[in-house]
């Protein structure tokens, strides 16, 4: 850390604690209790101090291994920190709390020594994971060391419309908000069209511009400006999308869009990505990596030509995804309108789910701020919705399609007799 020296080090005697905490009030001292006491660390080091307490205290005592430092109400943060670091040893893992969201002042702070900063407020399991990494870690045995790697490799799904308007978008956003309140996955949404993308909209968030930020500029790419980048809905879900101003054209990057993904993976169990099929043939790149891939097309001549072209144009970029096709608004043309049977022939492709054309409940959810499963979930267009969500989070989708096939069946006529059929 800056300097870290002291003018007088007190003797090996004069502390033999591991941990010390210093929170600026209550509500804060609470957290990094609630904090270290889920690390087998002793609450009773928290104490409620100023920066000048902290320091004050520190001077006396041999710093311990791990130190929690509350900064109070400082703007100068980097000063803050050089002050404090007058009165540390050498060695001690350095946790800042403060008040300053600056990406610049986080970089500077860790390249100064620092072991994390957390900008208030934060949660308990923000302060956990940043105990876990300032904490030297105990080896694991040689058989299970690649084990943690494997168990925080997320799921990649990229959901993509044929042509525009077959409810690609609408399609993804079920599927990950089902995903995570239903399935109880840890979940992130994508919305890749960074200026004309619907996620913030059918979901009634805030898009921010974060994640047009992180195309524009992936040197600033790091696990905090990811995390700040997405806006939180719920427990369990996360959502990454932008409006940008179309003047700016189109910045998506499948170079940016990696590095992204690096990151999102490690704080997730399945991420949805929304995927214009424009991105997907000028930038084949944004294809790499996905576990799997769907198709959202509607019963037309046009989407079936295109189902086939962009399946093949899959199949070389990325031939190890398992690729779907979800045949969207089934009876929006009536008698006119292809069938099921002819769409596969036409495309090469088996249909994996039908899902009906059902304006009434998804009008009436977009007028309630909500994706349908949130808003109709028992309606036939929310149950059937329900077999993608399993086929986007990849989870076992046979037993899915013979619950859903039996919801959607008719009930058969009880019989009156005793007679056979």
């Amino acid at each position: 850390m800056i300097a870290l020296r002291k003018e007088a080090e007190p003797s090996v005697g004069d502390v033999s604690r591991p941990f010390l905490g210093f929170a600026a009030d209550d509500a804060t001292a609470d957290i990094v209790r609630a904090a270290v006491e889920a690390r087998d660390l002793s609450g009773d080091n928290v104490i409620v101090s100023d920066l000048t307490g902290a320091m004050d205290g520190l001077a006396a005592i041999r710093t311990p291994p791990l130190l929690i430092v509350d900064l109070g109400d400082a703007t100068d943060i980097m000063a803050a920190a050089g002050q404090l670091a007058t009165v540390c040893d050498a060695g001690a893992q350095v946790i800042l709390l403060g008040k300053v969201n600056d990406l610049r002042v986080y970089r500077d702070i860790i390249s100064a020594g620092v072991a994390d900063y957390l900008v208030k407020p934060f949660t308990e399991e923000d302060l956990i994971a940043s105990i876990d990494r300032a904490r030297p870690q105990k080896a694991a045995p040689a058989e299970r060391t690649a084990e943690p790697a494997q168990a925080k490799t997320a799921e990649l799904t990229a959901v993509i419309g044929v042509r525009g308007g077959v409810g690609a978008s609408t399609i993804a956003a079920n599927a990950a908000w089902y995903a995570a309140e239903n399935l109880m996955k840890k979940v992130t949404l994508i919305d890749m069209d960074l200026t004309f993308g619907t996620q913030a909209l059918i979901l009634d968030v805030d898009p921010g511009g974060g994640l047009a930020d992180a195309m524009k500029e992936p040197g600033r790419m790091d696990e905090l400006f990811v995390k700040r980048a997405s806006v939180a809905l719920g427990e369990r879900l996360r959502v990454m999308a932008s409006e940008t101003d179309p003047a700016q054209g189109d910045l998506a990057s499948s170079a940016a869009f990696e590095g992204l993904i690096e990151f999102v993976r490690q704080d997730s169990e399945l991420v949805v990505v929304d995927l214009p099929r424009t991105l997907a043939v000028a930038q084949p790149a944004f294809l790499d990596g996905c576990d799997r891939i769907v198709l959202v097309a509607e019963p037309g001549l046009g989407a079936m030509r295109d189902t086939a072209r962009l399946a093949n144009h899959i199949s070389k970029h990325n031939p190890a995804a398992k690729l779907s096709v979800v045949l969207n608004r089934q009876g929006i043309g009536g008698k006119d309108e292809l069938t099921a049977k002819t769409f596969e022939e036409g495309s090469g492709r088996k249909i994996s789910i039908t899902l009906p054309f059902d304006p009434k409940t998804a009008i009436g959810a977009e007028a309630a701020g909500k994706c349908v499963l949130a808003a109709a979930q028992r309606s036939r267009l929310g149950r059937a919705l329900t077999g993608v969500a399993a086929t986007v989070a990849g989870v076992e989708d046979e037993p899915a399609k013979k619950g859903l096939m039996r919801l959607l069946k008719p009930k058969p006529k009880k019989q009156t007799d005793d007679g056979d059929d």
